[in-house]
């Protein structure tokens, strides 16, 4: 029911029945640390710079599941029971961690101070915004200064567009942020709406368009040639 966008780490892996949403995505700690290996993952989750990478990817929550099917904590292809209780116990002792919850065998661990879908490392900057869809946001910027930077906690990809709200000029194009997410250097003071949007998605509605102009067309064929026939 919260409506605020935020990532959830998995840790190692998602359970099969577990929930996820385009609001709250889920992350596998194995795919996110590119690791299998249950205790080289923790050992990986443990790197000092840990924090601020997963904070920066908009993580907030951390589960550790209960592996209902024995199929995530396994050794020798069966389940052991000494993983789960192994690494539950390692995410128990990190310190920037904080437990809130516990459901039976799953946990919950929280990341505080967690950065939103959009933010910024400038004090000055105020950033609201409002999902329309998955490729098109409207966002509201506050006191903006020049060379302000806008990150979009998402991987990054060269056509994603940020520009003013019922303008084309001033089109600003996203350039890599630490090698993965998409930012945009603003370079006008002052207050605005912006509109973010994926290029390549006027490809998709051009298709669809075509599409269904084009299934009408066959429809009506398909009558007016029954009618000749008969």
């Amino acid at each position: 029911s919260d409506k605020n966008f935020y990532r959830v780490l998995w840790f190692p892996t998602v359970q099969r029945f577990g929930y996820y949403s385009n609001l709250h995505p889920a992350i596998p700690a194995r795919e996110f640390f590119k690791e299998i290996d249950n205790k080289l993952l923790v050992e990986k989750f443990k790197q000092k710079d840990t924090p601020r990478v997963l904070t920066d990817s908009s993580v907030k929550y951390i589960i550790v599941p209960y592996d209902s099917q024995g199929e995530i904590f396994l050794k020798d292809r069966k389940y052991n029971i000494s993983l789960y209780l192994f690494t539950l116990g390692q995410l128990k002792s990190t310190v920037w961690l904080k437990k809130v919850k516990q459901i039976g065998k799953i946990y919950i661990f929280e990341i505080e101070n967690y950065k939103e879908h959009f933010w910024t490392d400038s004090k000055n900057l105020s950033i609201k915004y409002e999902r329309i869809n998955p490729v098109r946001y409207k966002i509201y910027l506050e006191n903006v200064k020049n060379n302000d930077k806008l990150i979009f906690s998402e991987k990054y990809d060269k056509n994603w567009e940020l520009k003013e709200v019922d303008s084309t000029e001033n089109v600003l194009y996203s350039v890599p942020y630490n090698k993965v997410f998409n930012s945009f250097n603003l370079q006008h003071e002052g207050n605005f709406t912006m509109q973010l949007y994926y290029r390549p998605q006027i490809y998709v509605i051009i298709g669809t368009m075509v599409g269904l102009i084009s299934l009408i067309l066959i429809l009506f064929y398909l009558l007016i040639g029954s009618r000749v026939k008969k």
